[in-house]
């Protein structure tokens, strides 16, 4: 597992892209919003990403749904065995 400051910096990288992220991207982000929030104490997830990544909660939790559904299209088109 990544540490705290290299999910940040992967994090970084992905969000300064801006309006010209793709649907990948974000999903990504959103994935590595996920890894921040499980490596981060209980409740400290929220306000570090907006203190500190300066990523608005509202933005971060868009990326997390987008991770989540972007998951579940990849497992329903993985093939049954």
């Amino acid at each position: 597992m990544a540490t705290i400051p290299e999910i940040e910096a992967r994090i970084h990288a992905r969000w300064t892209t801006g309006e010209a992220r793709t649907r990948e991207e974000a999903a990504e982000l959103g994935r590595l919003l996920t890894a921040l929030e499980a490596e981060q104490p209980p409740g400290d997830c929220s306000t570090h990403v907006l203190e500190v990544l300066h990523i608005p909660a509202r933005d971060a939790q868009r990326f997390m749904q987008q991770a989540r559904e972007a998951q579940g299209a990849d497992c329903r088109s993985a093939p049954e065995g």
